[in-house]
C-alpha cells in the first residue's frame, strides 16, 4: 500500500529532527522499515566493535511474550552472519532453501521469505536490516530497492544521532572534568582530594568502582581512596598495596590501559596482572599519575558486572584528571618543603636571637 509506505517514510523523516537516543531511533527505524516493506517481522542487528558479530539486536513484529520465549538473541550466525561477512543485499523466497540457514531455536515463530541489506556509514557497515515473511508473497526486486533506499535514510538518521550523542558526551565529560578539578583544588589535603576524585569520577562516568592511589619512589602506597556503588562488594583490605610495575610501563609507553571486557579471550590474563588477584572486575580504564619521569600513582575506573566500551572522551577525561592530580601533588610537595624551609629558617633565627640575648646578658 503506497499510502502506508509514505506514512512510514514520513515517520522516519520526523525522527531525524528529534533528539532521540540511538536505542530509541533504532526501534523507530525497524518498525518503520517493517511497515514500508509489508513484512510480518523485521530486525536490525548492530555489529560489535570487531564487525564479526552482533552486539545488539532490535526486533519489530514480535510480541514481548514471543521474544521472552525465544530467549537469547542471535549472535550473527547463519544467514545473518552471511550478510555480516559479505555486506550486500540477500533475498530469498524460502529461508530453508539456503544451505547457510542454521534453523530456528525452540519457540521461534515460523518464517519463510527473507530480505537483508546492510546499513553503511562512510564506507563502514554499522548494522544490517533484516525482513522476513512478506505479506502477500515473497520479497521482489522492488522490495529490495526500497530496502536499500531505506537503509540510506537509516544511515543518515543513525549518523545524526551518533554525532549528537558524541557532542553531548563531550559536553558532559567537560563539565565533569571541571567539577573534579574544582573539588580537588578546594580539598584540604591530598587524601581528601583522592576521596573526592573517586566519588565524582565514578558518578560522572557511571562506573561501578573507582580506585586512586599515590605512592613513594619505591612504589609503596602512601595514600589510597576507593568509591563504589552501594550494591558493589567492598574490596579486600590488602588489594594492591603498592604502585605496580604495570603502571610504570604504561607511563613509559601508552600512558593508559583500556580493557572493555576481561572475559574476552585476549584479555583474560590481564586481570591478574592489573589487580593482583582481585577478580570481579569486568572492564577497566587504568591511567597512571605521573610526576616528571616517574609514576607516583594510578587511577582505576572499573565496571563489575558488565563489559564497557570506553569512549575516547572518557579516556581523555581520566587522563586529564590524572595530570591534574599530579600537578596538585607537585604543588603540595612544594608548599610542604617551602613551609619546612621557612620553619627551619625561623628556628635558626630564634636560636640566633636567643644566643645574642644570652651573650648580651652575660656581658
Amino acid at each position: 500500500d503506497v499510502s502506508a509506505r509514505m506514512a512510514s517514510l514520513v515517520d522516519l523523516s520526523l525522527a531525524l529532527g528529534q533528539k532521540l537516543s540511538l536505542d530509541a531511533l533504532l526501534v523507530r527505524i525497524v518498525e518503520s522499515a517493517r511497515k514500508v516493506l509489508g513484512a510480518r517481522y523485521a530486525a536490525l542487528g548492530v555489529l560489535d566493535a570487531n564487525g564479526n558479530g552482533l552486539a545488539e539486536f532490535v526486533t519489530a513484529g514480535l510480541s514481548a511474550e514471543e521474544e521472552a520465549a525465544i530467549g537469547e538473541l542471535p549472535q550473527g550466525m547463519g544467514l545473518l552472519g552471511a550478510i555480516i561477512r559479505d555486506p550486500k543485499a540477500l533475498r530469498l523466497e524460502h529461508i530453508a532453501d539456503d544451505p547457510r540457514s542454521v534453523g530456528f531455536p525452540p519457540n521461534h515463530p515460523r518464517m519463510d521469505s527473507f530480505l537483508g541489506v546492510p546499513i553503511v556509514i562512510h564506507g563502514e557497515v554499522f548494522d544490517n536490516l533484516y525482513f522476513t515473511d512478506k505479506i502477500g508473497g515473497p520479497f521482489n526486486a522492488e522490495d529490495e530497492q526500497l530496502a536499500q533506499s531505506f537503509s540510506l535514510q537509516a544511515a543518515v538518521a543513525v549518523e545524526s544521532v551518533r554525532r549528537y550523542e558524541a557532542e553531548r558526551q563531550r559536553a558532559n565529560v567537560l563539565e565533569t572534568t571541571r567539577e573534579i578539578e574544582h573539588a580537588i583544588r578546594t580539598a584540604a589535603d591530598t587524601q581528601q582530594a583522592l576521596d573526592v576524585l573517586c566519588s565524582t569520577l565514578g558518578e560522572g562516568l557511571d562506573a561501578d568502582r573507582v580506585i586512586a592511589k599515590v605512592g613513594d619512589a619505591e612504589r609503596k602506597m602512601l595514600l589510597g581512596a576507593e568509591w563504589h556503588k552501594p550494591l558493589i562488594a567492598d574490596l579486600p583490605d590488602a588489594l594492591v598495596p603498592y604502585i605496580g610495575s604495570l603502571a610504570e610501563e604504561l607511563w613509559q609507553s601508552t600512558r593508559r590501559l583500556v580493557v572493555d571486557d576481561f572475559l574476552a579471550p585476549k584479555a583474560q590474563y590481564q586481570r591478574n596482572e592489573v589487580f593482583n588477584g582481585y577478580c570481579d572486575a569486568r572492564a577497566v580504564l587504568m591511567v597512571p599519575i605521573g610526576l616528571g619521569e616517574r609514576v607516583i600513582g594510578v587511577i582505576y575506573v572499573v565496571t563489575v558486572h558488565q563489559p564497557r566500551k570506553w569512549a575516547e572522551p572518557e579516556i581523555n577525561m581520566v587522563q586529564q584528571v590524572a595530570a591534574f592530580v599530579g600537578q596538585i601533588v607537585v604543588e603540595h610537595e612544594y608548599w610542604v618543603h617551602r613551609n619546612e624551609h621557612i620553619d627551619r629558617l625561623e628556628r635558626l633565627e630564634r636560636q640566633q636571637t636567643n644566643f645574642v640575648a644570652t651573650v648580651s646578658h652575660e656581658l
